[in-house]
């Protein structure tokens, strides 16, 4: 009676060490795919920054064309007055 208690405990540990390793797996996997999505935003954000950065810097070297152009009539007397 007690080696078929100690067969029926043996058993459900047996049972529930085997359910802990599948959830254990189960869980390794979704952490790598959780990896594997960070990876991809974290590459995806640095696209955006980038981009918003490039745009910025084509915005500035706009504005200093334009002060350029403004800097080299004013140094040119004859547009200033007209002539």
């Amino acid at each position: 009676m007690e080696e078929e208690k100690m067969n029926l405990r043996l058993d459900a540990l047996k049972k529930r060490l085997s359910e802990n390793q599948k959830e254990k797996w189960e869980l390794e996997n979704k952490v790598t795919e959780l990896e594997g999505s960070l990876h991809r935003h974290r590459n995806q954000n640095s696209v955006v920054e980038l981009r918003a950065s490039l745009n910025r810097i084509e915005e500035m070297k706009e504005k200093n064309r334009r002060v350029r152009s403004n800097i080299v009539e004013l140094r040119d007397p004859d547009r200033v007055l007209g002539s």
